[in-house]
């Protein structure tokens, strides 16, 4: 299987890389950096949080105002971080 490097990030101990595979899907990889633990192959896959569809409308159920479900969806706790949605409210058009 040939996969291409698409990003990594490397920190004091340990390197992070993620990969596209042949079927179009992403795979994250970590290794350890410290000499102590370094073997030939200690990359260790990543399990990932499966992320909604971002093109799937929030659920209404016909009656409620559109903004109103909208604002719930953004609002929904853990959605987006507080300072996210500052920064998309503070911006001017």
């Amino acid at each position: 299987m040939v996969n291409d490097l698409i990003d990594f990030a490397l920190q004091t101990n340990r390197l992070w890389s993620a990969w596209r595979c042949e079927d179009g899907e992403c795979v994250v990889y970590t290794a350890s950096l410290q000499s102590n633990t370094y073997k030939s192959n200690n990359w260790t896959p990543v399990i990932l949080e499966t992320v909604p569809d971002a093109d799937q409308a929030p659920a209404s159920d016909g009656e409620s105002d559109p903004r109103q479900v909208y604002l719930q969806h953004i609002f929904q706790p853990g959605k987006f971080q507080l300072n996210i949605i500052s920064k998309a409210l503070s911006v001017s058009f």
